[in-house]
C-alpha cells in the first residue's frame, strides 16, 4: 500500500505535459472535442497529485513538498503553453481570434457559439450568478471526480494492477488539463471576457483536483487494513 515508485514524476512527464497542452490547444483551435480528449490520454498531471496524497498519508514531508511543487509546476506549465500557443495562433490565424471573440461577446448566438463550442464548453460558469449558488453541472462534476479518486485509490491497493490505466481513465473523465488550456487561450485574447473565462477554467480544474485528492486519500485511508 502507498507505493510511489511507479508514479515517480520524471522529465518525460513534463515533456508529456507540453505535448498534451499542444494537442489540447490544437483541439480548441479546430473546435474538435475528439482532439481535446486525445490530449487527456497522455496528460500526467494526476501523477504528482497521487504522490502528494500518499506522502501526506505516510507523513513524508520531503516528498510531500516535492509533489506539491511538481503539481504547481505542471499547472503553471500548462497555463504558459496555452497562452503562448494562443498568441501564435492568433498572430498567424486572425480568423480564429475573431471567431472566439464573437462567440465570447454573444454566447447566445447559436451560430457563433457553435464555431467555438469546444472551448466555451470548458470555461462555463459553475456558479449561478443571480443566486450565487453552484449549478447542477457543478455537482455532477464533483461526483465524477470523487468516483475517479476512488478508482485510482482502489487500483493502487492492488499489487498486480496497472495504475497508469486508471490515471488515464480518470484524466479523461475528470478533465483537469483542457479547462486550464481553454482559459489560458481565451486569456491571451486580452478581451473584457478573458479573465472571467480563465478563472472559470482554472476553477473547474481545481474542483476536479480537490475532489480527486480528497476521495483518493479517504479511500486509501479506509483501505489500509484490507
Amino acid at each position: 500500500l502507498y507505493k510511489t515508485s511507479h508514479n515517480k514524476v520524471t522529465k518525460q512527464d513534463y515533456l508529456f505535459v507540453v505535448l498534451a497542452s499542444i494537442i489540447s490547444s490544437c483541439g480548441f483551435a479546430l473546435n474538435s472535442e475528439t482532439v481535446v480528449i486525445g490530449s487527456m490520454l497522455i496528460s500526467p498531471v494526476l501523477k504528482p497529485l497521487i504522490n502528494l496524497a500518499i506522502s501526506l498519508l505516510r507523513g513524508h514531508d520531503s516528498t510531500l513538498y516535492l509533489s506539491l511543487e511538481q503539481l504547481v509546476k505542471m499547472i503553471g506549465l500548462v497555463i504558459l503553453i496555452g497562452g503562448i500557443l494562443a498568441w501564435i495562433f492568433y498572430k498567424f490565424f486572425p480568423t480564429l481570434r475573431q471567431t472566439f471573440d464573437i462567440a465570447l461577446k454573444d454566447e447566445d448566438n447559436k451560430n457563433a457559439s457553435a464555431q467555438a463550442k469546444t472551448i466555451l464548453g470548458r470555461v462555463g460558469s459553475l456558479i449561478q450568478t443571480d443566486k450565487g449558488l453552484p449549478t447542477t453541472e457543478f455537482w455532477f462534476i464533483v461526483l465524477i471526480a470523487i468516483a475517479g479518486g476512488v478508482l485510482l485509490a482502489r487500483t493502487h491497493c492492488t499489487d498486480d494492477a496497472d495504475i497508469t490505466t486508471a490515471i488515464i481513465g480518470t484524466g479523461i473523465s475528470t478533465s483537469v488539463l483542457p479547462p486550464i488550456i481553454a482559459g489560458a487561450m481565451l486569456f491571451a485574447m486580452g478581451s473584457e471576457h478573458s479573465i472571467p473565462k480563465f478563472m472559470n477554467g482554472l476553477l473547474l480544474s481545481m474542483i476536479n483536483i480537490l475532489a480527486i485528492f480528497v476521495s483518493y486519500m479517504a479511500t486509501l485511508y479506509l483501505s489500509r487494513d484490507t
